[in-house]
């Protein structure tokens, strides 16, 4: 059986890199900030009006870098 092509080995290290960074990404959990924001535009969404508890508008925008 001849040896694989070169660019075909690294087509194949590519892909298996990738696969593995991508199933990796959906593995992780969302940051807290994300859920915090996510229930938000729900309770937004849902005629609330009302952001939560603890909802001091843009308190936290000091933790962004």
């Amino acid at each position: 059986m001849p040896e694989q092509d070169p660019k075909a080995r690294l087509r194949q290290q590519i892909d298996d890199n990738l696969k593995r960074v991508y199933q990796e990404a959906v593995a992780e959990d969302v940051p807290d900030r994300f859920k915090q924001l996510l229930a938000q535009l729900r309770a937004k969404d849902s005629g609330d009006g009302n952001s939560g508890p603890g909802d001091s508008g843009g308190a936290h925008q000091h933790d962004r870098k």
